[in-house]
């Protein structure tokens, strides 16, 4: 029996069918498009739900700019979503995130808004549970804080060379 797997590009065409506002929308379009090149074939085994994660993060940061600056989606620039993610603790960019989408006028425990079930799933804690955090080894293995801030910095690491 095989193994079956799921591509990256299923993973994000299933979260971006979801709908949603004409910037989301857009957002969405543009972080593909953006992060393609990075994982191009690749499944969601290992890292892939890392930068999966990566891209739904770029695609919320996008459109937090784009929606409250007044810019078209292909204005907004990765200097922009780094500053979304100023050296500051990594919860506290997590509220800050919050608050802008709230600004916006999302609620954020509302299971039929796109972009808040897209939160949901940044604001998450992957770090692990205290016994596997006393291993002696793996721990670069494991994913720590919130898939926000470690899924996007992870997908804006030099090594991919993003360009937008």
């Amino acid at each position: 029996m095989a193994l079956v797997t799921t591509l990256i590009i299923e993973q994000l065409r299933q979260w971006q069918a979801a709908g949603g506002p004409q910037t989301w929308c857009a957002a969405w379009d543009r972080a593909i498009a953006v992060t393609e090149p990075v994982w191009t074939g690749r499944d969601i085994t290992w890292d892939g739900m890392q930068l999966a994660e990566g891209t739904a993060a770029l695609a919320t940061g996008i459109y937090l700019v784009a929606a409250q600056d007044g810019l078209a989606v292909g204005e907004v620039t990765s200097e922009q979503i780094e500053d979304l993610m100023a050296p500051q603790r990594p919860w506290d960019i997590v509220r800050m995130w919050e608050q802008r989408l709230q600004l916006l006028g999302h609620d954020l425990e509302d299971p039929t808004d796109p972009v808040s079930v897209c939160w949901q799933r940044l604001r998450h804690d992957d770090t692990p549970p205290p016994i596997v955090q006393n291993w002696d080894y793996g721990h670069s293995e494991f994913r720590w804080g919130p898939a926000l801030v470690n899924s996007l910095r992870a997908l804006l690491a030099p090594r991919w060379s993003l360009a937008f």
